[in-house]
């Protein structure tokens, strides 16, 4: 009998007492003695490749610690642990930093938005800048008052939307143009955002009297 055996699997040949073929890692000790024979008659040589080779799965094949599918695993692991780490981090930093006060872009008709910010009331807001107010009148101006800067001023004004953003502008006669000077967030009919679209600062607007505004603007001087 030969010292040999052929691996039915890649067609190499092993030490007929072999176990585990060296080269693709096969089980080769409980082959069925008519497969070793039918692979004793299989051409050696360069066109072996293109032989048939046996299945892997006809009662006799195993896969053993140590096969390539074996030393994928650990990458793969690797993989999915290194995504859950990132989701994970992702979720801890909105969950720690998000502002809950960032502007929620929910889109209202502009008429509504425009009702909303005039009525028998002003707007009062706040930034790391100092105190704004706002009187929107139903003629279509406004008064705005800037606290830091010690003065108030009135213009005339319109509510303009651009993919999907809305702006306050007001009309600059000195430019005889329209100034595009807030981004209007619309939170809630009692809560409306804005930021200044040259500085990034940020007002939280919430209603006030009209009485209130008054009482702002009669300690401020009016700049026409």
């Amino acid at each position: 009998m030969s010292d040999l055996k052929t691996c039915p699997f890649c067609l190499s040949e092993v030490p007929a007492k072999a176990i585990k073929c060296r080269y693709c890692e096969s089980m080769v000790d409980d082959i069925p003695e008519e497969e070793l024979k039918r692979t004793d008659t299989v051409q050696k040589g360069p066109d072996r490749k293109r032989k048939p080779v046996p299945a892997q799965g006809a009662g006799y094949y195993q896969a053993v610690s140590g096969s390539g599918r074996s030393k994928r695993f650990p990458f793969v692991l690797v993989i999915v642990l290194a995504a859950l780490l990132l989701a994970g981090a992702g979720a801890g930093y909105w969950f720690f930093f998000h502002d809950p006060a960032e502007p929620v872009a929910e889109t209202v008709d502009t008429s509504v938005l425009r009702s909303t910010l005039v009525g028998p009331h002003s707007w009062s807001g706040s930034s790391a800048a100092g105190e704004v107010y706002f009187q929107f009148l139903p003629n279509e101006m406004v008064n705005i008052a800037v606290v830091p800067e010690d003065y108030w001023y009135r213009a005339q004004f319109r509510i303009a939307q651009e993919d999907g953003q809305q702006y306050l502008e007001v009309y600059d006669r000195g430019l005889d143009d329209w100034n595009r000077v807030f981004s209007i967030f619309y939170r809630t009919s009692e809560s409306i955002t804005m930021i200044d679209t040259s500085s990034d600062l940020r007002f939280e607007l919430s209603k006030i009297s009209n009485q209130e505004f008054k009482d702002v603007i009669d300690q401020l001087q009016l700049v026409n």
